[in-house]
């Protein structure tokens, strides 16, 4: 069943997803692959921690300290940034997440989700605004990496996903047909910058923090665990091989675009033909007229018309 998002629309039923028409699979790591709680404690319990042991003041004021500073920026490269911060807060941001590395856990069922998905041979993007330090972070000490195709960074790219141009830079990268494509995001801002783009089938975590209560998604379509897709992809018909992504109705489509495209093609070369016929003719005719002058030059010279008198003479 095919996902249109519109604002001011509430999907309050569970959209199953047409996987039959789905190519390429881009997926958000932190919040919707992996728990959000990790992130959270950091930045909220952690990193003021540590702040206040190195600077000497207490956690409170440590938080009133971090707190703007993370607000001012957030949607921005620089908030997901830990050069940044590191720089901003006088510590070292990678080496304080290090500290808590045991914290790092997969979402509910979302491994198993992978796991179907490869078994669909979906080609698998992860599309995320993690600071190449946060991403080698989380690869490091999770199996994430064997499922996946490709990684788009939003800091190789130069914007987030909640930018406008994250995906135009994403089409330099990779081939993709955003009208056969999924995208799943706890990001509201990022959802929407896809949808802008095209992106047809998106669907929102509503429960990235598994601490926390579920969220409003506002007018997408909700995703509270990977369990029901997970079990629709193993019901599915096993793909054979990378081909077997192209359906048979999308095989159609392309077969009736390229049959639109021969046309267009034979009537721009008849239009061509015409064009030169008619420029042929042009050149016959600027041909004709230049003769037709010297004739008329060479005439009014050989006749010696200031002699003649007038007839009244």
């Amino acid at each position: 069943m095919a996902i249109f998002p519109r604002a001011g629309f509430k999907y309050y039923l569970t959209m199953m997803i047409d996987w039959n028409d789905i190519e390429t699979v881009f997926l958000d790591m932190d919040g919707t692959l992996l728990d959000l709680s990790f992130d959270s404690y950091f930045w909220i319990s952690h990193l003021p921690k540590r702040y206040a042991e190195h600077h000497g003041v207490d956690e409170t004021e440590a938080r009133q300290h971090i707190s703007p500073m993370l607000k001012a920026k957030e949607g921005t490269l620089e908030w997901y940034c830990l050069d940044y911060w590191s720089d901003q807060f006088k510590l070292d941001i990678q080496a304080l997440k290090q500290e808590i590395r045991h914290l790092i856990n997969w979402r509910s069922d979302a491994r198993e989700f992978l796991m179907s998905l490869r078994k669909q041979n979906k080609y698998i993007v992860l599309a995320t605004n993690a600071h190449h330090g946060s991403l080698k972070l989380k690869l490091e000490n999770t199996d994430l990496q064997q499922f996946i195709d490709t990684i788009l960074c939003a800091h190789d790219l130069g914007h987030a996903k909640e930018m406008p141009g994250f995906w135009e830079k994403a089409t330099d990268m990779l081939t993709f047909d955003p009208w056969h494509s999924l995208f799943i995001d706890d990001n509201l801002h990022a959802l929407r910058q896809a949808q802008a783009f095209g992106i047809r089938y998106l669907f929102a975590i509503d429960k990235p923090d598994s601490r926390l209560p579920q969220k409003d998604v506002a007018e997408f379509s909700a995703m509270t665990d990977f369990s029901v897709h997970a079990n629709h992809l193993n019901n599915l018909n096993p793909a054979i091989n990378g081909a077997s992504r192209m359906n048979e109705n999308r095989l159609i489509d392309l077969e009736t675009r390229l049959a639109h495209l021969d046309d267009t093609v034979q009537v721009l070369n008849k239009t061509a033909y015409q064009q030169e016929k008619r420029l042929s003719e042009l050149e016959r005719i600027s041909k004709l007229l230049l003769d037709r002058n010297k004739e008329l030059s060479e005439l009014v010279y050989s006749t010696n018309v200031t002699d003649e008198k007038p007839p009244h003479y």
